[in-house]
């Protein structure tokens, strides 16, 4: 899927755990693979404060949007935004994608990692690659 060492796993095991909020859900799982691959947890001001749909609503509307609270995070990470054209495999960033969540067909803002076809986003069904229009990107470097 990529030549990126590293996130084909990464991907994988992503894909096979079950979608759970404030752990593995479509917001967290970009900030973990920043984690793995620098040792900063851009998500760290908010992991562990909601397992709910409502509560990331929450999170999220108290921290102005997805771009803002994620870009917040990736520059507490010592993450550079870039443009989004020109995101690399493993970099991460914000898409508008319509996931699947539960019952709920959530046209929305996701976080999402950079792969060869497009970017990868996250639904309780497992791993989604296309070419969604990207709103924002970070560089991620290789593995520390």
């Amino acid at each position: 899927m990529t030549a990126r060492p590293g996130l084909s796993a990464f991907l994988g095991a992503a894909a096979a755990r079950p979608f759970r909020w404030g752990a593995h859900d479509c917001q967290m799982w970009p900030a973990d693979w920043v984690l793995g691959e620098t040792g900063r947890d851009p998500a760290a001001a908010w992991r562990g404060r909601y397992r709910t749909w409502r509560g990331a609503e929450r999170i999220l509307r108290q921290g102005g949007g997805l771009v803002v609270l994620a870009g917040a995070g990736m520059a507490r990470a010592g993450l550079a935004g870039i443009a989004p054209d020109l995101a690399a495999d493993g970099d991460v960033g914000i898409v508008q994608a319509s996931v699947t969540i539960g019952d709920r067909v959530c046209p929305r803002e996701v976080g999402a990692i950079r792969v060869a076809g497009g970017w990868a986003v996250l639904t309780d069904g497992g791993c989604v690659v296309a070419p969604f229009a990207a709103r924002a990107a970070w560089s991620v470097p290789c593995r520390r």
